[in-house]
């Protein structure tokens, strides 16, 4: 994967592939943290949070989540 992504579409927040054998990275502000340790925490939210949307629906509503959670040292 060539193409530059983001997580959920979060801008600041990149998406890095590393092969179908090894987990995503994702890098914020230069440093990099596990894809699914973030993932995880965000759809524990989610699951807590109970709404009536799709968890993409909810990432659209809920991105800046991601980045306090990274500004926090995850």
């Amino acid at each position: 994967m060539a193409d530059k992504k983001y997580f959920y579409g979060i801008e600041p927040i990149e998406f890095i592939w590393n092969g179908v054998w090894n987990d995503p990275t994702l890098k914020y502000k230069g440093k990099t943290y596990n894809y699914y340790m973030l993932e995880d925490t965000l759809f524990d939210m989610y699951v807590d949070d109970n709404p009536n949307l799709t968890f993409v629906e909810w990432m659209e509503l809920n991105g800046y989540l991601a980045i306090e959670i990274l500004e926090n040292n995850f």
